[in-house]
């Protein structure tokens, strides 16, 4: 899967701040076999931010509709860091990096279904995921 700190990237918000983004399409792709592309990446992007499913920094508003659209059809909960997915289910961990005297950093990954195991992380290898704490898990139901 291809990482949002990609050099080929020309949205720099893409490569700041897509993590979430790139976790919907990592699950999209997965479950439905969507093929992606940089170019493909960056249209999705555009029609996402039309719809307003999604800001310009990738803020992500609605993620049912957003995987709707890519063809993926979840029903969504927010569950505290301790949950544990059921079969039918995905999750979408937040973790945040307290840094002392700076901004908080949050950072959506990929997780397994079980406790803190990471399966995809869009940046790589995070520092926040690294140092951070696991603070909650956006969980994901395939209908």
């Amino acid at each position: 899967m291809i990482l949002q700190t990609d050099k080929r990237f020309g949205i720099k918000q893409i490569k700041r701040f897509a993590c979430y983004y790139f976790d919907i399409l990592f699950f999209d792709v997965k479950y439905t076999g969507l093929e992606l592309s940089i170019g493909k990446i960056e249209a999705i992007y555009h029609a996402l931010i039309f719809h307003k499913w999604m800001n310009k920094n990738c803020w992500i508003k609605d993620p049912k509709k957003i995987f709707s659209f890519l063809g993926l059809e979840v029903d969504y909960h927010k569950e505290d860091a301790n949950y544990i997915c059921k079969a039918n289910e995905f999750e979408i961990p937040k973790y945040v990096w307290q840094r002392a005297g700076k901004k908080d950093w949050p950072h959506f990954v990929c997780g397994t279904g079980t406790f803190e195991e990471v399966a995809y992380d869009s940046y790589g290898c995070s520092n926040a995921v690294k140092y951070g704490t696991l603070w909650n898990k956006r969980i994901f139901q395939l209908l």
